[in-house]
C-alpha cells in the first residue's frame, strides 16, 4: 500500500500564465540607397595563364594515348578469340593483317578457312603472299574465294597467273579473269589484259580465240585513254604497223603525239617520222621532233636531226650543227652515223679533212655491221687510202657487205672475180690480218670519190 513520505516537501501548485499579446514591430524603414563610392570593389580574377605549343602536344598526346589504349583494351576484352563469334575473329584478323602483322592475322583466319569461313579464304590468301605460306597457297585460297563467289579474289587471282607467281605465266587464265571484272580494272591492269591477249596472239596454237589481236588493240584503246604510255606506244604501233586494226597513219599519229607529250624519247622519234611520212609531209613539225629527242640523248634522232641540218629539212642548212649532232651520235656507237661522220672526215665538211679519222670511223662502223661502211672500208684497203693496203683483208669485207645486199659490194665482188679470172697467175698468197693496220699519213695521195 502506497504511504506519501512525510519529510518530502508537498509541492505549489502551478498556476497557469494567461499569454500576453504580442506587441506591434515597428515598420521597417526603407534603406537609404548607397553611394557608388560607398559599393566595395570586387576583387579582380587573376589571369589565366595559356599553355604553350609543348604543353598542348603534350596534353593531346596523353588524351589519345589514353584514349587508345582503352580502346584496345575494350576490344580485346570484347572480341577475345577464346570467346568471340566467327565474325568478330575475322575482324580481329583484319585488323592485324592491316596493321602489317600476318603472323598473328593467320592463326585466326587459317582455323576460320579451315572451318569453312567463305570471307575467310581471301584474306587467307594475302597472309600467305605477305610471307605466311607463299605463293602456291596464295593461289589456292584464292581459288576457294573465287568458288565460294568472292568477287573481291578474282583480280589478285588473275595477277598471280599473269606475273607466274606460281611458275610459267598463263595468260589465257588471267585474261579470262581480268575480262570478267573488266569495269572494275585500274588503266594498268587493263594494260595487262591487252598484253595477255599479246602473249596469246604471239603464241604458236594457242587457239582459245582468233581475235587476240583485235582485243589487244580494244584493251590497249582503253588504257591509252587513260594515259598509260606503254599503251600508247603499242597503240600507235599497231594503228601504223596495222595489226589488229586498219593501218592509219593519222591514228598512229594520234596515240605518239599522247605518248610524246609525256616527254617519251620513243615516240617523239616515232613522231616526227609520222610527220615527215604523211601526205604532204610536215618537215617543220618532224624537225621539232627529232630536236625534243635527241635532247634526251637518244643516238636514233641525232642521227636523222643532223640530217635535217645537213640538209636543210625543216631548218636552215648548218653543217657545223649537223657535225655537233653526228658526233655525240657517234660516240654511241651508231653505225650510220659513225659512217656519215667519215665522210665528212674525208670531204672536210664542215671541219677540216682527216682521212686518217675519217679510215677509223669506216672501220668502226664496218664492225658494226654498216655494209655501206664496210664497202668504203675494203675500198681503202684496196686502194691503199691512208691504210696499209691488204688485198685478201678488202675482198673478205667486200663479201661481208654484199652478204647484206649492198649493190656497189656485188659489183666490185664480181668485177675482182673477173679480173682475177682474165689476169696472169695470182703471185703468193697474201696472208690476211684480222685487225686494220694504224693509218700512216700519204700526203702526196689525192682522195679519190668512192
Amino acid at each position: 500500500m502506497y504511504r506519501p513520505d512525510p519529510n518530502r516537501p508537498t509541492p505549489e501548485p502551478q498556476i497557469p500564465v494567461r499569454p500576453q499579446p504580442r506587441a506591434a514591430e515597428p515598420p521597417e524603414q526603407e534603406a537609404a540607397p548607397l553611394a557608388f563610392e560607398d559599393v566595395p570593389a570586387a576583387p579582380m580574377p587573376k589571369p589565366r595563364k595559356r599553355p604553350d605549343a609543348a604543353t598542348k602536344r603534350l596534353r593531346r598526346v596523353v588524351r589519345w594515348g589514353v584514349a587508345g589504349v582503352c580502346a584496345l583494351a575494350v576490344l580485346w576484352y570484347c572480341f577475345s578469340p577464346s570467346e568471340q563469334s566467327p565474325q568478330a575473329q575475322f575482324a580481329t584478323a583484319v585488323a592485324y593483317l592491316k596493321s602489317g602483322d600476318a603472323a598473328q592475322a593467320a592463326p585466326l583466319l587459317k582455323e576460320l578457312a579451315e572451318a569453312g569461313f567463305a570471307p575467310a579464304y581471301a584474306k587467307m590468301a594475302e597472309c600467305c603472299l605477305a610471307g605466311q605460306g607463299g605463293a602456291k597457297a596464295a593461289e589456292q585460297w584464292y581459288r576457294k574465294a573465287e568458288q565460294s563467289g568472292d568477287a573481291a579474289a578474282v583480280i589478285p587471282l588473275a595477277e598471280l597467273y599473269f606475273d607466274g607467281a606460281c611458275g610459267k605465266p598463263d595468260y589465257y587464265a588471267a585474261a579470262q579473269r581480268y575480262t570478267r571484272q573488266a569495269d572494275k580494272l585500274t588503266a594498268e591492269q587493263l594494260y595487262r589484259l591487252a598484253q595477255c591477249h599479246i602473249k596469246l596472239a604471239e603464241e604458236a596454237g594457242a587457239g582459245y580465240e582468233a581475235d587476240h589481236p583485235e582485243l589487244a588493240v580494244r584493251w590497249l584503246t582503253r588504257a591509252a585513254e587513260q594515259g598509260v604510255l606503254p599503251a600508247q606506244l603499242e597503240l600507235a604501233t599497231r594503228h601504223y604497223k596495222g595489226v589488229g586494226t586498219p593501218a592509219s597513219l593519222g591514228a598512229a599519229q594520234k596515240w605518239f603525239a599522247a605518248a610524246a607529250q609525256q616527254g617519251d624519247a620513243e615516240a617523239q622519234f616515232r613522231l616526227a617520222w609520222c610527220y615527215r611520212e604523211s601526205v604532204p609531209a610536215d618537215n617543220d613539225k618532224a624537225f621539232h621532233w627529232f630536236l625534243q629527242a635527241a635532247k634526251q640523248g637518244d643516238p636514233a634522232p641525232q642521227y636523222d636531226l643532223a640530217l635535217c641540218y645537213m640538209d636543210g629539212c625543216g631548218t636552215a642548212t648548218s653543217p657545223a650543227e649537223a657535225l655537233v649532232w653526228l658526233s655525240a651520235a657517234a660516240k654511241q656507237n651508231h653505225p650510220a652515223a659513225l659512217r656519215t661522220l667519215a665522210f665528212c672526215y674525208r670531204d672536210g665538211t664542215a671541219c677540216e679533212a682527216n682521212p686518217s679519222a675519217a679510215v677509223a670511223c669506216f672501220s668502226q662502223a664496218a664492225q658494226l655491221g654498216d655494209a655501206e661502211a664496210q664497202y668504203n672500208l675494203a675500198w681503202c684497203l684496196q686502194k691503199g687510202y691512208y691504210v696499209q693496203p691488204n688485198s685478201l683483208l678488202a675482198m673478205d669485207w667486200y663479201r661481208k657487205a654484199a652478204a647484206q645486199g649492198y649493190a656497189p659490194a656485188l659489183d666490185m665482188l664480181r668485177s675482182l672475180e673477173q679480173n682475177a679470172a682474165e689476169s696472169a697467175p695470182a703471185p703468193e698468197a697474201q696472208e690476211a690480218d684480222s685487225s686494220l693496220p694504224p693509218p700512216h699519213e700519204c700526203p702526196d695521195l689525192e682522195a679519190e670519190e668512192v
